[in-house]
């Protein structure tokens, strides 16, 4: 017997072509991301790889997608795989068209990457924060997270990677550090876009 559900949960899940319903669900992830990274240093490679990968991609789609929704992107456009689909970098393309997506994160950028840097001076081989600043870039993490996913081998049909490690797979580094504080930010700001759309 299945358990009925209550307005506010039946309501959210109807939502299904409204920028806010894509906010709500990319909330849900990115907050359940952000619990998991929490616990990252107890958890193996395969927990981040696994879990907290899929939520944070999930996460940014989701927000990405409420943005471009808002400004008038059609739902089934960002549904059709050679436009965006699950593609986070052509999401982070088109959202630029329209935010300066740079900004949005840049404090919180600077602000983690330099504690990064600095926690974790062995990774960096004598680099200077200066030097290493490019692989400390929101816009690094996110294309090193869409290239763990994405499949670039036939561009004629878009594929997606397994979401589970594989030993013949290279999985590129994602400083969970510096994109979840970036996308705790462009959340924020979603947040307060379609807040100031509805007075």
């Amino acid at each position: 017997m299945s358990k009925q559900k209550g307005p506010i949960e039946s309501r959210c899940l109807d939502m299904k072509e409204t920028p806010s319903s894509f906010l709500v669900f990319g909330d849900a992830y990115l907050s359940a991301a952000n619990i998991l990274a929490l616990r990252k240093s107890d958890l193996n490679e395969v927990f981040k790889i696994g879990p907290i990968f899929q939520l944070s991609g999930q996460a940014f789609e989701l927000i990405a997608k409420s943005l471009l929704l808002h400004k008038g992107v059609s739902e089934s456009d960002l549904r059709k795989p050679r436009l965006f689909g699950h593609d986070l970098w052509k999401l982070r393309e088109e959202l630029q068209s329209h935010y300066d997506v740079a900004s949005l994160v840049e404090g919180a950028q600077l602000l983690h990457a330099e504690a990064f840097f600095r926690d974790n001076p062995d990774e960096f081989q004598g680099l200077t924060l200066e030097q290493a600043s490019d692989t400390l870039r929101f816009d690094w993490q996110l294309l090193a997270l869409n290239e763990n996913y994405f499949s670039f081998l036939d561009e004629s049909r878009p594929t997606y990677r397994t979401r589970y490690p594989d030993s013949s797979l290279a999985y590129k580094p994602v400083r969970l550090e510096i994109l979840l504080p970036c996308l705790d930010c462009l959340r924020e700001f979603a947040l307060t876009q379609l807040a100031s759309s509805k007075q």
